[in-house]
């Protein structure tokens, strides 16, 4: 395979330069969306100043500026987009100042004076321009420079109503980005405070001008918007609001009772904002005061839209509140205004009320009206748990029609599956530490979600919901006396739902035991409940569902069984399987024939933590029950290999973490030991188990590597047709590579520089490399040649000598019991993984990811299909 040709930076140079002189002549582009992917190309593949010059961006986009008006507006907006790119650099602003003036100038007198009218390029002005704001200098010359004046002026003119929504919300980008950056850069500039000041005033003179309207429309005005942005992004816009604007921030409530809900939503969010101003104790007086002023004029708008029976603009408005620091009494009155609805259908008797009942009975009169105000009680968080089990019950237990004012109501919350859901995740939110000693009402709570729970025909959601809470009480359930028989209808609904009709029944209480098993797997009563109804062996049997995302589920629910001793032995008492090595089996015949995807995922996955969990045992086992662990390790290894060659690439890459955990595994332990003892050695698991046989070397776990086909599975999936694969792949020989180097380097140079520096013949050493030095002769060539050492004069030398023998006989022994015995030069196999040349699929993954090649194809793209006018060649930008 050869390496493809890497672009050099001048092939890019001269195809960017060939675009824009193609644009520049007035040649359209079919697609916009071209145009966009090339400016994308074009910021990924320049980076400095030096190669922005070499490609004359800077003269494009001037040339473009000048003659926009007989341009075709893709090229305009493509040179703003440029413009705004340059501008939004600190860098290259200052380098390319003078051209980025000169464009926006250019361009904006153009649209001011209607020679150019095209309302895309007046949205890529603005969204251009906003970038500028990032930095100091930009911002000053967007505050300072009068053309670039009325271009803000028109933005805020354009706010008050255009026909393009994507215009709006570039004016909205650019505004906001101006405003939040004066409030930070700019603090002590008198231009800068002018100009937010002048923005802010108008902005609030074009909302009232705005609803002053009857017919606001159903979009939320381009003003209210732009406030919204800036109460929410820049603190100092709520201060300024409640300083110098506290009558139009008055306004905004009175406006609540007569808006669209949208409308109603924006201004809502912007009282928010007003509410957390002035919260701090180092606020002005002025601010806190202003605070405490629009408060009292919350607590009267609440009256009032209760008084006009306002029911949901009420709740609406105490939601907001209560989300934000107010008063005590601004808080009661919030929560009488949620909670008085719902206790009105419950009949509970309440200390206070806000709504008299003609006005209750009247806003729950029909079925939608009635559950939106009563999912907004509960979205208060004010609700007692009390309270929401008692709306769980009424919407479970049919009450019955009477002549009572509320029973039209109680019939509306009867079945409501959005009322159940608000009830269910309020009860997860107030009960996640329920304990039984804590409130005596779980039992109660734990009986009305098994009711719940059972009903056939619910929502998926509503199980799932179901399910949290119930893996919650669990515990409580099984060890409860009172609660057993809920435990008998538990376990009997799970039975059904395992058999149901719908497959996402199935899945969801799949989840549910997997998640059981794997919190509870070492509670004795959970797991006695789960055997005595037999749900260990519903799982065994759904992993055969004819359903994949349900096989997938019971997969991953078996896994957590083959964790829980307890759970796996009785799966084997039950006759389905004799061991774990038929469970892995069913998990390997679903890797390989299994027809979807989803489950070969599942199962592969499976395998992976299996093979960890196993290879962890194993080091800590007995001789017997690693026996048993390599059958199945041998097993899933041969699967995993099998899997590499799946037509799924991300089973492909599952398999192959399975391969690098393998790798990692046999070699890691080597590249630990060098220079070890062989006590240390034995605390690694270098030797066998049993001392009679040889122990395990390098050059045998390599070969095994390659004998399981390791190896070539990985030299395969580099060339696969997945990227992702192939980056995985690469990365998984790169690191097999740098594992075997560390290992055998330091014995071809430690043996030379022991050789040099020791007084003994060469010979003699390469006859211990060679052998070994392992039979009784050692002893008595170690005590012959220590004798010879210390026969000289220096005696500090010959200690220096024997240490150096030591550590030679030291190298010897580490090199046979890692290299292997008889070894001279490296084993083939090793050799073979040392020499494979990674630098062609190195490159090959560099071209793939290489924003230059895809500048370089998209550009012969447009030129290839501006010379023919048919759509045939029209340019595919995906």
């Amino acid at each position: 395979m050869s390496a493809p040709v890497k672009k050099s930076g001048n092939d890019v140079v001269i195809a960017v330069k060939k675009v824009t002189d193609y644009l520049l002549k007035g040649n359209k582009v079919i697609d916009d969306t071209v145009i966009h992917s090339l400016f994308d190309s074009i910021k990924l593949s320049f980076d400095s100043i030096g190669d922005i010059e070499k490609v004359e961006l800077q003269k494009f986009v001037e040339d473009v500026a000048k003659n926009c008006t007989e341009l075709d507006s893709c090229t305009v907006v493509f040179s703003l987009e440029v413009t705004g790119w340059l501008g939004g650099n600190n860098v290259y602003y200052g380098c390319f100042k003078s051209s980025i003036h000169q464009v926006f100038h250019a361009i904006w007198e153009k649209l001011k004076s209607k020679d150019l009218c095209d309302i895309s390029v007046t949205t890529a002005l603005y969204e251009s321009l906003a970038p500028l704001a990032k930095h100091e200098e930009g911002l000053q010359w967007i505050v300072g420079d009068k053309e670039i004046a009325d271009v803000t002026t028109e933005g805020l003119g354009i706010l008050r109503g255009s026909s393009s929504i994507f215009l709006e919300k570039a004016v909205i980008r650019y505004l906001t980005s101006v405003m939040v950056a004066l409030e930070v850069e700019c603090e002590n500039n008198s231009a800068g405070h002018l100009f937010s000041s002048r923005l802010l005033d108008t902005t609030a003179s074009n909302i009232e001008n705005s609803f002053c309207k009857k017919h606001v429309g159903p979009f939320v005005p381009g003003s209210l918007q732009l406030l919204e942005n800036l109460c929410r992004l820049s603190p100092g816009t709520s201060k300024q609001l409640l300083t110098n604007h506290i009558d139009f921030c008055k306004h905004l409530l009175d406006m609540i009772g007569s808006l669209n809900p949208r409308n109603c939503d924006t201004v809502l969010n912007i009282i928010g904002a007003l509410l957390q101003t002035g919260l701090k104790e180092d606020s002005c007086m002025d601010i806190r005061d202003n605070r405490d002023h629009f408060i009292r004029k919350i607590e009267d708008q609440l009256s009032h839209l209760a008084a006009e029976g306002n029911i949901v603009d009420a709740q609406k408005l105490a939601v907001c509140c209560l989300k934000s620091q107010g008063t005590v009494r601004l808080e009661q009155s919030c929560k009488t205004i949620l909670i008085q609805p719902v206790n009105w259908i419950l009949e509970e008797d309440v200390e206070c009320s806000i709504f008299p009942q003609q006005v209750l009975q009247t806003a729950l009169s029909t079925k939608c009206r009635c559950t939106d105000i009563v999912c907004r009680s509960l979205n208060g968080n004010t609700i007692g748990v009390n309270t929401i089990t008692g709306l769980l019950r009424r919407s479970i237990v049919f009450s019955g029609h009477g002549d009572r004012p509320c029973s039209m109501a109680a019939s509306y919350v009867y079945k409501n599956r959005k009322i159940q859901r608000k009830c269910l995740e309020t009860l997860i939110t107030c009960t996640q530490n329920d304990r039984k000693d804590e409130d005596s009402g779980w039992l109660t709570r734990a009986e009305l979600v098994v009711e719940l729970f059972r009903e056939p025909d619910n929502e998926t959601v509503i199980y799932s919901l179901c399910s949290q809470l119930l893996l919650n009480w669990l515990p409580l359930l099984c060890t409860d006396e009172n609660a057993m028989p809920f435990t008998v209808v538990l376990a009997q609904t799970i039975q059904c739902h395992l058999s149901a009709l719908q497959w996402e029944l199935r899945d969801t209480t799949l989840e549910l035991l997997s998640r059981i098993i794997e919190q509870y797997k070492d509670n004795t009563s959970v797991t006695k409940w789960i055997i005595e109804h037999r749900l260990h062996v519903q799982i065994w049997q759904c992993v055969k569902d004819g359903e994949s995302y349900v096989r997938a589920s019971a997969i991953s629910a078996l896994y957590q069984l083959c964790l829980c001793p307890q759970l796996l032995s009785a799966l084997t008492k039950s006759g389905l399987v004799s061991d774990e090595a038929d469970v892995i089996e069913a998990i390997t015949d679903i890797v390989e024939n299994d027809t979807e995807a989803f489950a070969r995922r599942s199962a592969v996955t499976f395998l992976l933590k299996v093979f960890k969990v196993k290879v962890s045992s194993k080091v800590r086992a007995t001789s017997d029950v690693q026996d048993s662990s390599d059958g199945i390790l041998d097993n899933v290894i041969a699967t995993i290999v099998k899997a590499t060659r799946d037509f799924d690439w991300e089973v492909k890459l599952i398999a192959l973490d399975v391969v690098s955990f393998v790798i990692q595994q046999e070699l890691s332990q080597w590249s630990k030991i060098l220079g070890m003892p062989d006590y240390a050695k034995d605390l690694y698991n270098i030797k066998s188990a049993d001392k009679s046989e040889p122990g395990k070397d390098m050059s045998h776990v390599i070969d095994g590597l390659c004998r399981n086909e390791i190896v070539s599975v990985l030299i395969d999936a580099l060339d696969d047709y997945d990227e992702k694969v192939c980056e995985k792949a690469f990365k998984v020989f790169s690191d097999l590579q740098s594992l075997v180097k560390t290992i055998t380097d330091p014995f071809e140079n430690e043996d030379n520089d022991l050789i040099d520096t020791c007084g003994m013949k060469k010979r003699k050493l390469d006859d211990m490399y060679r052998t070994g030095t392992t039979d009784t002769k050692q002893d008595n060539d170690t005590n012959r040649l220590l004798s010879l050492e210390f026969r000289t004069d220096n005696f500090e030398k010959g200690v220096k000598n024997f240490r150096h023998l030591a550590e030679v006989s030291s190298v010897a022994n580490n090199r046979n019991e890692i290299l292997g015995e008889n070894t001279t030069k490296k084993n083939d196999n090793i050799r073979k993984i040392l020499d494979f040349d990674l630098s062609v699929y190195k490159s090959r993954i560099e071209q793939v990811n290489d924003g230059a090649a895809k500048l370089l194809s998209l550009v012969e793209d447009i030129l290839t299909a501006a010379d023919k006018e048919d759509d045939e060649n029209a340019v595919d930008c995906y």
